[in-house]
């Protein structure tokens, strides 16, 4: 019986000691909104998703349309200097402390090209109509854009 307590109380401290290896790990981290999902219609077509993550560093996309051809690219964005404010708005967005309603209207024209920028919470999508956070958040699309060059 101490034989078998004994092990047991070995392997406890075993499993309790051990410490995940997160070199290259970057988990996706949620507020209010799960993530962010863009939208391209028209010419210069592309969806992607774009995700908080555990160091406030780094956003995660993950492209799943590009060019109208389905496709899965994974890329991880780092914050610099020349993006903080696009990383700041996304991450005010993404909490609701920044509104997302206002007064932007897509073009009704039936031809060209329209964006769309939803966060979306349970599978629940907010457009948004905000018109300076909409520009804002256009960055990620070009950025992605070059990323995938």
């Amino acid at each position: 019986m101490r034989t078998i307590s004994i092990s047991i109380f070995a392997l406890l401290i075993s499993f309790t000691g051990c410490k995940k290896d997160s070199d290259n790990t970057v988990e996706t981290m949620k507020g209010l909104y799960d993530y962010m999902h863009f939208e391209r219609a028209g010419g210069g077509q592309k969806d992607f998703d774009l995700y908080a993550t555990n160091d406030s560093n780094k956003l995660k996309v993950i492209v799943s349309k590009y060019n109208f051809r389905d496709t899965t690219i994974q890329i991880i964005l780092d914050r610099s200097s020349d993006n903080a404010i696009y990383f700041s708005d996304f991450n005010k967005a993404l909490d609701n402390k920044i509104q997302l309603d206002g007064d932007f209207t897509q073009s009704t024209l039936l031809t060209g090209t329209w964006s769309y920028i939803y966060f979306v919470s349970n599978n629940n999508q907010t457009e948004v109509k905000n018109v300076d956070l909409r520009n804002s958040l256009l960055y990620f699309e070009q950025i992605v854009e070059s990323k995938i060059k």
